[in-house]
């Protein structure tokens, strides 16, 4: 005749199926950084929002992009260690004659002179669909760069957000970072 088990042994036994399903999860899917004592970015125009590590400036001086903050240098030479830029703009092509206007943004991303992608994940920010490109990129002065580039549609704007680590050999030390400022990133319909 079997038994039942004890209710502490069903205890037991749910407790530790659900700590194997913890571990499974969290071995299968990316682990992203959550912003403990980010500062949140609230962009004039009420277009975005983002969240940047209390050490980063943001510099107004940057022609390339729209929004640019970065890492200060420790070292002199160089002036940021790490940067993060931001882009918007209307769709650099025509709708009819493209399946998928991220894919598509992707591949001219990575097509740039210099660049070599490392992968390209699909992912979800502000509950849109978006690109996630990490590539190399090989700079004038012969030192290489690595990037993390966010691709994302939203009211009818592609939205570019590049983390790069200057000297592409540090880009471990500031992955964390990157992923947790990318997943941060808000955007709204307010255009003024």
């Amino acid at each position: 005749m079997l038994q039942r088990p004890g209710k502490a042994s069903v205890i037991r036994l749910a407790a530790t199926c659900a700590a194997c399903l913890a571990v499974l999860v969290t071995a299968c899917t990316d682990v992203v950084a959550e912003p403990g004592d980010f500062v949140t970015f609230e962009d004039e125009g009420g277009r975005f929002s983002i969240a940047l590590p209390p050490e980063w400036e943001i510099d107004p001086t940057s022609s390339r992009y729209r929004f640019f903050a970065g890492l200060p240098a420790l070292e002199p030479g160089t002036r940021y260690d790490a940067t993060l830029g931001l882009t918007w703009g209307p769709l650099p092509c025509d709708r009819v004659r493209v399946d998928d206007v991220l894919e598509w943004y992707a591949e001219r991303l990575l097509a740039a002179e210099g660049c070599v992608g490392h992968s390209r994940t699909e992912t979800v920010v502000d509950s849109r669909r978006a690109l996630l490109l990490d590539s190399s990129v090989s700079l004038p002065d012969g030192d290489v760069s690595r990037e993390l580039t966010l691709v994302t549609e939203g009211y009818g704007v592609v939205w570019q957000v590049t983390c790069r680590a200057v000297d592409g050999e540090r880009f471990r030390e500031f992955e964390g970072d990157f992923r947790a400022m990318l997943a941060s990133l808000k955007v709204s319909g307010s255009w003024q």
